[in-house]
């Protein structure tokens, strides 16, 4: 007589042990002798829940959720055992039983153990249990330990509460939460990956600790692209609230992160503050880096990523930004996907003009190499290098020509004049004016200028402006010209204040415009003295026009 486990029972919910004895006749015994010497070969149960002893019914709840089993668990010597086929079967999970082997199939992955063996085949690995599976009262039960294994989730039992989790408890969900901004923010990828797979949401917030925040905030902000795309990978989004962080990856120039964060739902169109997403990136900016502020150019790779997401530069102005930047790549770039240099700007001005003031309007078409302009810059008078302004010159080779007008950006001057001799006229800057500087000539040969850097003079007027409370001055720029009007420039004043460099003579303020468009007329003449030092001179504003 052959003793077999047979077959799975649907409607019972339970795994039916029979008796083959010939092919002949089959039927089903279910007799204590033949249930008690499988259970004494299979290394015992809980003898009293055997029995009939009655156990109040102890709960279940997988991930959050409670579950229906059809049979409950029951708490023995061996601690808490879950009912093998019921709770699979709930969970949707391919459990089998084939002779006495228990067989799951999971992730790609079977998992074997024989009734009353502890030892549990993971794949080709061995894993030793400290409980084997039992079978008490026809049914197959196994020890919380094999269910954590095979679910990769944490199992607990709660004596007060009768209660299994199968899955996170609260307390736990608090702490790997945590785990997850902190894993986010220290760039941990293989945390991130972990704590997801525990069933940690990846768009979950705790307010009361990181605000309204997600985790991708923390990888995002921290520059940590590993972070970002393990978030991403596993379910984190973009949501409407978080879509400044495409700004804030582009201020890092960190491409990669820009394109994980518009892979994920980021609309490369997307305006913030009035500027789009583009219109940022082609523009120069300040960021925080390792605590200091840096001014930096705009980077052609995270353009080249979002116009590979769709962003449209006929909808914006990020080709005048690109100008303003003079950044050659980022303009072909923009060309090439369609820009145009004859389509006026917010403010009404066309690229193609805007590119002429900074001497590179041979950039404005589409080309392979980039024409060579010459160029130069410009340093203080303690040598400093000046990355912003507007220059002046003409030239000494051909005094007709005229004069020569260029503002730059990100320290380059492009000067693209024939060769020959020139002679800087003036040079304007934010809260310094330098006017006729003796000193600062230079010569182009072979689109080569020499000296590639010229330095100002030190200033010989301190200046500042004074009113009364209501008419505070707050930048905006004084229009100083001479008693000839033979000439006129424009002073850009720092709040009040403002420094000049300009030779001994008699000239006229003739007026002050604030930074708000308030025009104060002043009609001023002033004399500056020929001595050595820094001359104070005082600007008094009254009635306004």
């Amino acid at each position: 007589m052959d003793w077999k486990l047979g077959k799975w029972s649907l409607d019972r919910g339970i795994w039916e042990v029979g008796q083959v004895m010939s092919s002949e006749r089959k039927w089903i015994y279910w007799i204590g002798t033949a249930l008690l010497a499988i259970v004494v070969a299979t290394g015992g149960s809980d003898l009293s829940f055997a029995a009939g002893k009655a156990q109040p019914p102890i709960n279940v709840v997988v991930d959050g959720a409670k579950t229906s089993l059809a049979v409950n668990p029951y708490l023995g010597k061996e601690g808490i055992m879950l009912p093998y086929a019921t709770l699979f079967q709930a969970l949707k999970i391919d459990a089998r039983l084939e002779r006495k082997t228990l067989v799951v199939r999971r992730a790609n992955t079977v998992y074997k153990i024989d009734i009353g063996s502890t030892k549990l085949m993971v794949g080709n690995r061995q894993v030793r249990l400290t409980t084997a599976p039992v079978i008490v009262n026809g049914r197959v039960f196994v020890p919380k330990r094999y269910v954590e294994l095979v679910l990769d989730k944490q199992v607990t039992y709660d004596a007060k509460l009768n209660l299994v989790t199968i899955g996170l408890t609260e307390k736990a969900k608090l702490a790997l939460q945590k785990m997850l901004f902190e894993a986010a923010r220290l760039g941990d990828a293989a945390t991130i990956e972990k704590v997801v797979k525990q069933g940690i949401d990846p768009n979950g917030k705790l307010k009361q600790i990181y605000l309204d925040n997600t985790a991708l905030v923390y990888a995002v902000n921290n520059n940590r692209t590993a972070a970002v795309r393990a978030l991403i990978k596993n379910g984190a989004k973009v949501i409407e609230s978080e879509r400044y962080l495409g700004t804030r990856a582009i201020s890092l120039q960190n491409a990669e992160i820009l394109g994980l964060l518009l892979d994920a739902g980021l609309d490369p169109n997307y305006r913030e503050y009035g500027n789009t997403l583009l219109e940022t990136a082609s523009t120069i900016s300040s960021t925080v880096l390792e605590l200091s502020e840096v001014t930096q150019g705009p980077s052609p790779a995270v353009v080249e990523t979002l116009l590979k997401h769709g962003a449209d530069p006929g909808l914006d102005d990020s080709l005048a930004r690109a100008i303003g930047s003079q950044n050659y790549s980022i303009i072909q770039l923009l060309l090439r996907a369609g820009a145009k240099t004859d389509k006026p700007d917010r403010f009404g001005q066309l690229p193609y003009n805007m590119a002429a003031s900074y001497n590179i309007q041979r950039w404005m078409s589409i080309q392979n190499d980039q024409p060579k302009i010459p160029t130069f810059v410009m340093e203080d008078d303690q040598g400093v290098r000046i990355h912003t302004g507007a220059v002046a010159f003409r030239s000494l080779s051909a005094p007709s020509s005229g004069s020569y007008y260029t503002n730059w950006s990100l320290d380059t001057i492009y000067a693209d004049v024939p060769d020959g001799s020139y002679q800087v006229t003036e040079h304007r800057m934010y809260g310094q004016t330098t006017l006729f500087p003796s000193s600062m000539s230079f010569t182009v040969k072979d689109g080569v200028i020499s000296p590639s850097v010229q330095r100002l003079p030190t200033p010989n007027v301190a200046g500042k402006i004074v009113g009364d409370p209501s008419k505070q001055a707050i930048g905006g720029h004084l229009e100083l010209t001479n008693e000839q009007a033979s000439f006129y420039s424009i002073i850009e004043v720092d709040g009040d204040h403002f420094k000049l460099s300009i030779p001994p003579g008699q000239y006229k303020l003739a007026r002050y415009t604030s930074s708000n468009g308030t025009v104060y007329p002043l009609n001023k003449a002033i004399t500056i003295e020929n001595k050595d030092g820094v001359q104070e001179l005082i600007v008094q504003i009254g009635e306004i026009l």
